[in-house]
């Protein structure tokens, strides 16, 4: 049975206007009020609540950055003093009294400088830290305390006088220092101010027990916001100030905000939280804090569902607006974001739903029950639609998740929806357009800079890297006579066969050059032991080109020969090209030395020629031979050069043909051509063995002038 096709929009829309035609009949006793009205009347009084408690917030904060900009000027004009003496002291006490709500006010000091990589480093003598803070009230009027910290060549100590108000600015500068205490310059709030990335910038910490509290009991350590600068004076001294906000104050300013009308009982709730739906503000003076994952936040109890509700559906990355049931009674919470300063806080108001349409339940109430035989129609058609469109719904997540993956393999886009067929003909269409770029791009970097969401730019680094470059033996004569379409084909076929090697092995194919093939490891993504992958591609690859001669579909054509050539080395990695059209690749001189051992195979009889830095890397997974000592062409510095023979325990060629080989090749350097010629007589079937003997020969003949050291200059690329 085929069913009929349709939009979905096409679909719900004749559902409403069926369920409409019972709804009119019933206006007349919804005039009354309208969900509107109150949903718009709830949003006014709740937004202006917000915006209330946030101009307050924004208000009491902007007394820290008030207080670090007097602190600040009264430093930079020398009135404040720059140690632990009376004059430093008094500055501070003096920005305390100019604001009742400044719970401390801390100037740590130090010599030192920031390094390139960002690092504060301080020297070892002078330093030091003086705090002037309101000591927690337990008897009447709070007292004010002068806290000095600094080294006395064995570590640091601290003391303190707390005085009367009245009295504080007469205090004396401490004789002598009794009482451990740490180095301010290690806290986390000396050296992150002075960074690079916030230096002469005021920023705020999240909720904080109090430092100079530290001796006390943890219900009665004061927490608070704090506001903290750094500066760099011009004599190499490190300073960094810091101004103290109570939360306290913030908690108090929630609890007396008002979203319900005047006189009514107010049923909504302000408070402050975070992105992970924890409390930041105590909703009553009895709630505690507790230290969650390094965060200072409130363990709510249980006696509030409403609320526990309301911070569970709000948290997350969106801060707007939803609703929630708790105990079958609607409820709806606002979100608005508290400010940069806040840490990402966000301000909560959570309100029933009922109360601003309280005049409309009973209309509500006699509406439901006309309109519950239409929307049990409404509900078996909607459960139908809503299985179908779940099952697309589920597709188009499907292809979403597979090129979030990088798999962009065809898929089938049909759905009874139009709207979703298009949408699945949409994500096909886009991954028509990736594989086709999969064939020009090397798919790891475009991977790589999606996960690292960057935009790709002209430049590269120097990196080590692994290089292989294949080139196929006569293929330019092969392919005279045959249709193109046949060469290409069977071009095509190969090549997709060196691809899966290199890729199975963690390569990139960095570019095709006709036949030839250039690839890389280490360069786009971090690959380990990529001289050894490399050597893997090498074989992976033969063995599959191997597998295609002989199989149906490469025709009965004869098998091609290709030649590898494999280098070890570092070499400049990046996109190179014009600002609008980039090219990811490797140039350096490696390069150049992995192209010629490609070239050189013909000259030994070889097929896989790797330098000897490959080599050493890669000796204890597969078995080499080394076949000469060459200066390539274009170079004056000669390298060793050897044979990769396959694994270490299953070489291609056996070791007493190897040992000989290379015992002869030590014969031909040290100038002993006849020796060498002996050596390799017993072996001329093993193709390098009858090159070495006949370059013996040649020499024999015509022997090399004086000084000759036995490396070979390459004459060809």
């Amino acid at each position: 049975m085929t069913w009929p096709r349709t939009t979905l929009a096409t679909l719900f829309s004749a559902t409403l206007a069926l369920l409409v035609l019972v709804l009119v009949a019933q206006y007349a006793l919804l005039r009354q009020g309208t969900s509107a009205a109150a949903a718009a009347a709830a949003e006014r009084a709740e937004s202006a609540a917000l915006a209330r408690i946030h101009d307050d917030l924004s208000a009491y904060l902007d007394r820290g950055n008030e207080a670090l900009t007097a602190l600040r000027a009264r430093v930079a004009a020398g009135r404040c003093g720059l140690g632990p003496s009376l004059e430093t002291q008094s500055c501070l006490v003096s920005v305390l009294l100019e604001d009742k709500e400044l719970s401390e006010v801390t100037l740590t000091s130090a010599h030192g400088h920031v390094d390139e990589d960002g690092e504060v480093a301080v020297e070892s003598s002078e330093r030091w830290q003086v705090s002037a803070y309101r000591a927690p009230a337990e008897h009447g009027e709070r007292r004010l305390c002068v806290r000095v910290t600094r080294g006395d060549g064995a570590g640091f100590s601290a003391r303190e006088e707390c005085r009367e108000p009245k009295d504080i600015l007469l205090m004396a500068l401490p004789a002598t220092l009794d009482g451990q205490a740490n180095d301010p310059t290690e806290s986390f709030s000396f050296t992150k101010p002075l960074s690079p990335e916030f230096l002469g910038k005021t920023i705020w910490s999240d909720l904080s027990y109090s430092q100079l509290d530290q001796a006390l009991p943890e219900a009665r350590r004061r927490v608070q916001l704090t506001a903290l600068r750094g500066e760099a004076m011009l004599d190499g001294q490190l300073v960094v100030l810091k101004a103290s906000l109570l939360a306290d104050s913030i908690d108090r300013r929630l609890r007396a905000i008002r979203v319900a009308a005047p006189g009514d009982d107010d049923p909504y709730r302000v408070v402050l939280a975070d992105g992970l739906g924890r409390l930041v503000s105590r909703p009553r003076a009895s709630d505690v804090l507790e230290d969650d994952d390094d965060d200072l936040r409130v363990m709510h109890p249980a006696a509030d569902p409403v609320l526990e509700a309301a911070l569970a559906a709000s948290a997350g990355e969106a801060c707007g607006s939803g609703t929630f049931s708790v105990g079958g009674r609607g409820h709806h919470f606002l979100c608005k974001s508290a400010g940069e300063q806040f840490q990402g806080w966000r301000l909560l108001v959570v309100g029933p739903d009922d109360y601003y349409r309280r005049e409309l339940d009973g209309a509500l109430r006699t509406t439901v029950l006309a309109a519950a035989g239409l929307l049990a129609a409404v509900f078996l058609v909607t459960l139908f639609t809503l299985r179908r469109l779940r099952a697309a719904l589920e597709r188009i997540e499907d292809r979403a998740r597979q090129m979030s993956a990088f798999r962009f393999e065809p898929s089938d886009p049909g759905s009874h929806f139009t709207d979703v067929e298009e949408t699945l003909g949409s994500i096909e269409l886009a991954k028509t357009a990736m594989r086709a770029m999969g064939r020009y791009v090397p798919v790891d970097l475009v991977r790589q800079l999606f996960v690292d969401q960057q935009e790709p730019r002209l430049g590269g680094q120097v990196k080590a890297v692994s290089m292989m470059f294949t080139d196929l033996e006569g293929f330019t004569s092969l392919a005279e006579g045959r249709a193109v379409e046949d060469v290409a084909n069977q071009l095509g076929r190969y090549l997709e066969a060196m691809t899966r090697g290199i890729h199975a092995e963690h390569g990139i194919v960095d570019k095709f050059i006709g036949d030839a093939v250039m690839a890389l490891w280490n360069s786009a993504r971090t690959v380990e032991e990529h001289a050894v992958h490399a050597c893997a591609a090498v074989l992976r690859c033969q063995d599959l080109t191997a597998a295609l001669y002989a199989s149906r579909e490469w025709g009965g054509h004869p098998p091609l020969v290709t030649r590898y050539g494999v280098h070890t080395g570092e070499v400049l990695v990046g996109n190179f090209g014009a600002p609008d059209r980039f090219n990811f690749t490797a140039i350096g001189d490696g390069v150049n030395l992995a192209a010629r051992l490609e070239s050189l195979n013909k000259q030994y009889g070889t097929t896989v020629l790797v330098s000897e830095q490959t080599a050493a890397l890669a000796r204890e997974r597969f078995a080499f031979r080394k076949v000469d000592r060459v200066a390539v062409k274009g170079k004056t510095t000669a390298v060793d050069i050897f044979e990769l023979l396959g694994p270490v325990d299953a070489p291609r060629v056996g070791a007493q043909v190897v040992r000989v080989y290379e015992e002869a090749l030590a014969a031909y350097c040290g100038g002993r051509f006849a020796e060498a010629r002996a050596l390799l007589a017993s072996q001329l079937g093993d193709p390098p063995s009858a090159r070495l003997h006949e370059r013996c020969a040649e020499l024999e003949a015509r022997p090399p002038p004086p000084g000759w050291s036995g490396v070979r200059v390459a004459q060809e690329k």
